[in-house]
């Protein structure tokens, strides 16, 4: 800077390292190999990789079935979900069994013998002559009339065949009656004779006297005319001077079926006169949405999109099997079910208390008021106030009554089997076809818990661990707890 000399020269400047994003699966774990997770240099092209551990088989039970005469069957066994691995093993068709069945001969069929398997094959041998017929005494089939010939039948004693042969007839045998007046419309008669066995007859008719009419005036309806009827003391009648119907007088339309978001209702109106009525239809209402559901009747908007819902916590990966459960929980309406343990962690594998797990099922539903309290409970006082009218709701609901002791021990962790236990009183305790059988530890599920685990086995809420147990008495994290929740009430 003084004289003006250039100078020149180089300094050395150190290298920056490696700036590496978040690990991400390039290739997926199968049931039996592993797969790769890789992370990139955003300056430069450099890769680090690690191993993601296989998956294991997810197993699927089979139920075996029988082996025919001729058809094989198979044991039970067992197969994966993700891949084809497989324990099926056959069972040889047995082969046909024949019981024989001895058919008699009758008068004009042959006899023979048919051997039947239990699958439905057969085969017929052994044949044996008809025997003709046997037949018996004859009887009177038909019984003769006066003036007809009858018929005698016999009968096979083996079967149903018969023969006939003819009866000479009877002739008549008379009845004498006495005469009868006639009346206004029916003619009387003299003394005659008639057969008793058939319809000869010497009857001779009277004619009818003719009528004597009474009338009565029948005054009109709204429907119907009136008129006047001309009654005869013998019952006979003719109905002349008709008047007009007077016509219905109706009120106002009232509605009597109320339409809905998508039918038509009806209104009517009644006549004051009659028990007549008019109906007329109510256009449907018509859909009023929000938030994708029908207000009315609870129909889904076809052309709803739903915001997407930012996930407010650092623990929760978008990638893990309960990230959508907990979404749900936080922003389920009408209560949010859970907030997480402050504005940027759920924790989700920490442990869930039964009185926190209560509150769950207990904002789920509404947060309905109870009518009863906690003080049934011995440790009512260790019941913190955030969990009383849940707990006092659940007590109600019948979705737990505390231990024997008559302690509620809300501070204890729930249970797996604890937890799916009361998720299944709070539906109701419904009915199930499913089973526990498919779980290792099978045995260790108590009884107060087994139908409540095969309800959440069939209903898909869970499906145990990878190694095929359900592990009842194992802590259920908060994450389990609001997964169960979610596949139960979604």
């Amino acid at each position: 800077s003084r004289c003006g000399k250039i100078m020149s020269g180089m300094a050395e400047i150190a290298a920056l390292g490696h700036s590496f994003g978040e690990w991400k699966v390039t290739t997926a774990p199968t049931c039996t190999e592993k797969g790769v997770e890789t992370r990139y240099c955003s300056r430069c092209d450099a890769t680090e990789t690690r191993d993601v551990d296989a998956l294991g088989h997810a197993l699927v039970h089979h139920d075996g079935k029988a082996a025919t005469c001729t058809e094989a069957g198979w044991e039970a066994y067992d197969t994966c979900s993700r891949c084809d691995y497989t324990t099926y093993k056959e069972i040889p068709a047995t082969g046909h069994s024949y019981t024989s069945v001895v058919t008699e001969p009758t008068c004009t069929e042959q006899g023979y013998t048919t051997h039947t398997c239990a699958c439905g094959d057969s085969y017929v041998d052994s044949y044996k002559d008809a025997l003709g017929h046997s037949f018996g005494e004859w009887t009177v089939t038909t019984a003769p009339t006066c003036t007809e010939k009858g018929v005698e039948t016999r009968y096979c004693s083996r079967c149903d065949a018969t023969e006939t042969r003819d009866v000479d007839a009877l002739g008549h045998a008379l009845v004498h009656h006495d005469g009868k007046a006639a009346t206004c419309t029916e003619a009387g008669w003299e003394a005659y004779d008639t057969c008793s066995r058939c319809d000869y007859t010497t009857y001779k008719e009277i004619p009818a006297t003719g009528h004597s009419y009474t009338s009565v005036v029948t005054e009109p309806t709204c429907t119907e005319q009136g008129y006047t009827t001309h009654t005869c003391a013998c019952g006979d009648s003719y109905v002349d001077s008709y008047v007009d119907a007077l016509g219905h007088s109706f009120g106002e339309w009232t509605v009597t079926t109320a339409p809905t978001c998508t039918e038509k209702g009806v209104e009517t109106r009644y006549c004051s006169r009659c028990d007549a009525t008019e109906t007329r239809e109510a256009n449907a209402l018509g859909h009023d949405y929000k938030d994708g559901v029908c207000t009315v009747c609870g129909a889904k908007d076809p052309d709803y999109k739903p915001p997407v819902k930012e996930n407010p916590f650092v623990d929760v990966s978008e990638s893990s099997v309960y990230y959508d459960a907990i979404l749900w929980a936080y922003y389920h309406e009408p209560e949010q079910i859970t907030s997480g343990f402050d504005a940027t962690h759920f924790g989700p594998q920490n442990a869930c208390t039964r009185a926190q797990v209560v509150t769950f099922l207990w904002r789920a539903a509404g947060c309905p008021e109870p009518t009863g309290s906690v003080d049934i409970f011995k440790d009512a006082a260790d019941i913190a106030s955030p969990y009383r009218k849940a707990v006092a709701w659940a007590v109600e609901k019948g979705i737990t009554t505390g231990y024997e002791d008559s302690t509620f021990r809300p501070n204890d962790s729930v249970t797996r089997a604890q937890f799916v236990t009361f998720l299944w009183r709070y539906e109701n305790r419904p009915a199930t076809s499913g089973s526990i059988a498919g779980f290792t530890d099978a045995s260790s599920i108590s009884g107060p818990y087994q139908q409540a685990v095969a309800w959440a086995v069939e209903k898909g809420i869970t499906t145990g661990y990878g190694d095929g147990s359900f592990r009842p008495n194992a802590i259920c994290p908060r994450w389990a707890v609001v997964l169960f929740m979610y596949r139960d009430m979604k």
